[in-house]
């Protein structure tokens, strides 16, 4: 019975170490890679990469980022045709042919959150990548998290190729 429970013992601290061991696997994050954009420069180290302040933040603080983003976008694109309009008098309906161009949002708040944070999730990587040109990534049709990530391994690498020559 004795040598059963210490057997038993073992197997048990052994399964707790591979348990932390996991664990602690699981949580190495690799480091943020530098990205060919000026806006996702990292002042003040990778600790402030865009991508790890939303993952700090609330699902509520998330989700109000979005809705602002949202509604920032719609207005500044509003704003924008009226001084077209405002620019050009003589152009006939300059401000409706230009409203019926703004991006179209195809996902809800909530799901655009959910891929902002699937994204950072999934490649922790890329966090300096700036949470706006994610949004704006995700406003193309059937865009995915995978489907960001092969469109930045696709621009580092012809920037790469471009400073080759």
């Amino acid at each position: 019975m004795r040598i059963k429970l210490l057997l038993s013992g073992s197997s048990l601290i052994a399964a707790l170490l591979f348990g932390l061991l996991a664990q602690s696997v699981a949580q190495e994050v690799p480091p943020v890679r530098s990205l060919p954009m000026p806006e996702a420069r990292l002042n003040g180290g990778p600790e402030l990469a865009q991508g790890n302040v939303w993952m700090s933040w609330s699902t509520d603080h998330r989700l109000g980022y979005v809705q602002g983003w949202m509604d920032g976008g719609y207005w500044a694109y509003f704003d924008a045709c009226t001084e077209a309009r405002l620019a050009a008098p003589t152009v006939r309906n300059l401000q409706e042919k230009c409203m019926e161009h703004i991006p179209s949002s195809h996902l809800t708040p909530e799901e655009y959150s959910a891929k902002v944070t699937e994204f950072y999730s999934k490649y922790p990587q890329d966090r300096a990548l700036p949470i706006r040109r994610l949004l704006g990534k995700f406003l193309e049709p059937g865009m995915t998290a995978d489907g960001v990530h092969k469109w930045l391994d696709e621009l580092i690498e012809s920037v790469r190729h471009s400073e080759a020559k």
